[in-house]
């Protein structure tokens, strides 16, 4: 979760795991699964009652980028989700927009998100330039512990 949360929560969230039992090999990758036995690429096996994969997705902006929409890992667009074709507005989990506190480029996959954005889009192509400004946000709980 540090990709996503920084490296003091992330940490603080793999320990909290690792002192309730559970292993990481998080720079390794699976090669095969038999039964109970995992076998990783360096050749390392492993026995586990039952395997957690985590299988990430990338947007597909080729067909985007050909016909000459601005992307980088996901379509770019302005504060008001407008793509770089004037007139032309998205929403969903495949538009990076610039967050409105940082100024960084966000792609956030959460119907919340989506829902918010376009109520926003939709102002903005009804002629009020509507900037998207929700702070981004999540919730979890592990163990004991609750994240918001």
């Amino acid at each position: 979760m540090e990709k996503i949360l920084g490296s003091e929560l992330g940490d603080f969230i793999r320990k909290l795991h690792e002192q309730h039992g559970v292993l990481f090999h998080l720079r390794d990758r699976a090669a095969l699964t038999k039964g109970t036995q995992v076998t990783l690429e360096c050749s390392t096996k492993l026995r586990a009652a039952f395997v957690v994969a985590g299988a990430g997705v990338r947007p597909r902006t080729r067909l985007a980028q050909m016909a000459g929409i601005r992307a980088d890992c996901g379509i770019l667009v302005s504060e008001c989700l407008e793509i770089s074709v004037p007139g032309i507005f998205t929403t969903g989990e495949i538009e990076r927009w610039p967050d409105a506190h940082t100024g960084a480029g966000l792609r956030i996959e959460h119907w919340v998100v989506d829902y918010g954005q376009c109520q926003a889009a939709a102002r903005s192509m009804s002629g009020f330039d509507v900037r998207f400004s929700a702070p981004p946000f999540f919730w979890s709980r592990h163990y004991v512990a609750s994240i918001q």
